[in-house]
């Protein structure tokens, strides 16, 4: 049998089993909330309907950048800084991002021996590898929150 030196995972739907939903109302009000704290007041409604624009905007840019028939990501840590007003400082903007996921995920959770695995793995002397297609934003933290953090050799986010 052939001995890979190295494996290769995605995160959400491989290692952890995440559900998230954007569009509930109770988000945007504690966002706008969130926001106002932060010095930019806005109604839930336009909140919404601004970050709905920026991602938009954000995504036909980087898809005109890559070319005919690429499908971007996106890096959602500008849409939050021009969401707090761009002189918003990078604590503040984190702060913003890691709230608006913290109120969109309904459930997130390890999926049941998949830190064992990956230990295992690296015990093995194989190298661990994270390829995902995701928000660095979002996914440091939560690898932090799953205990995954320190499982990796080398981890690369779509958002970088």
């Amino acid at each position: 049998m052939k001995r890979y030196k190295a494996v290769v995972f995605d995160l959400y739907g491989t290692l952890a089993d995440i559900h998230t939903d954007e569009h509930r109302l109770s988000l945007w009000r504690e966002m706008a909330a969130f926001s106002a704290k932060q010095g930019a007041a806005c109604v839930p409604s336009v909140l919404r309907r601004r970050y709905e624009e920026i991602t938009a905007r954000e995504f036909e840019t980087a898809k005109q950048a890559a070319g005919p028939g690429a499908c971007p990501e996106i890096d959602l840590f500008p849409v939050f800084r021009e969401l707090l007003g761009l002189g918003a400082d990078e604590e503040a903007v984190r702060a913003a991002a890691w709230r608006f996921r913290t109120l969109s995920v309904t459930h997130l959770r390890a999926y049941t021996g998949a830190g064992e695995l990956l230990r295992s793995l690296r015990e093995d002397g194989r190298r661990v590898i994270l390829l995902t297609n995701a928000q660095r934003c979002f996914t440091a933290p939560e690898l932090k929150k799953l205990g995954l953090w320190n499982a990796f050799d080398g981890v690369y986010i779509s958002s970088d």
